[in-house]
């Protein structure tokens, strides 16, 4: 609920800001959706940015992302509870844009690059356990053995303007993490341990940002 007034406010304060405004900075919120591979697994990253347009060419700002549907799946069985953990990973990044054309046309090219850290861990598919016919938080060690991480991604755009307040901007890019060696020690069975590298995090991504606001 707390997330869900932050992203209202947001968007109130994006479309009253151009309005009332006669001079750039412009102020736009968007929502992101990312559609990408994370070691070998289809998964999609979403999240939100905030930033400002000093010119109609050139925005800064930032985001938060987050997996947000079909996680990648560890291999390594919980013998708790006989399920496989699943990978959370977040992250925050700055954000620069720069658009190559005239952004007043119906579509137009342009670059972002956005450089950020985060964190990731593995976590249980289940919040509660019953031992003893009490039911307790099921934490097991290794959802605290974080890892934390930075990541890039260039990306080249197709924004197309549909209202003076409302952009949808359609991407490609890439995502690379550089020297990630994550290998947490709690999670192991029979002989066996998750290993996640820089290699298997690292890859194409596709974006689709709506945005709202001043630009």
């Amino acid at each position: 609920m707390k997330n869900f007034k932050i992203i209202f406010f947001a968007l109130i304060l994006t479309c009253i800001l151009p309005v009332t405004s006669f001079a750039y900075p412009f102020v736009n919120f968007g929502i992101i959706f990312k559609p990408t591979q994370l070691a070998d697994n289809f998964s999609v990253i979403g999240g939100s940015n905030l930033g400002l347009n000093f010119s109609p060419r050139i925005y800064t700002g930032i985001s938060v992302n987050a997996i947000s549907f079909n996680s990648y799946t560890s291999d390594v069985i919980d013998s708790q509870i006989d399920k496989y953990p699943v990978l959370a990973l977040n992250y925050f990044a700055l954000e620069f844009d720069y658009a190559f054309l005239s952004p007043e046309k119906e579509y137009f090219p342009s670059f972002t690059i956005s450089a950020g850290y985060g964190n990731m861990n593995f976590r249980p598919t289940i919040a509660t356990i019953t031992v003893d016919n009490e039911v307790s938080t099921y934490n097991p060690e290794y959802k605290f053995e974080k890892k934390g991480f930075f990541i890039i991604e260039p990306q080249l755009n197709l924004n197309m303007n549909f209202r003076s307040y409302y952009r949808l901007t359609i991407g490609v890019g890439y995502r690379f993490i550089p020297g990630l060696d994550y290998k947490p020690k709690y999670l192991e069975s029979e002989g066996k341990t998750v290993h996640l590298q820089g290699s298997d995090l690292n890859g194409l991504t596709a974006t689709m940002t709506i945005k709202f606001g001043g630009f």
